[in-house]
């Protein structure tokens, strides 16, 4: 993995490993997503999933 080092956090007490999961993963990807789309604060975007 070339980038396991960029992004990590440390988890809360209480939160469990899916919801630690889930977030790390989703929240990265939205971020991520957003950057290379240049979204700039106050502009509206969507998010669409395709399967």
């Amino acid at each position: 993995m070339p980038f396991a080092d960029v992004g990590a956090f440390t988890v809360p007490d209480g939160v469990s490993d899916e919801r630690a999961l889930f977030a790390s993963d989703s929240a990265a990807t939205g971020w991520m997503g957003a950057d290379l789309g240049g979204v700039q604060p106050g502009d509206v975007s969507a998010a669409r999933s395709v399967r």
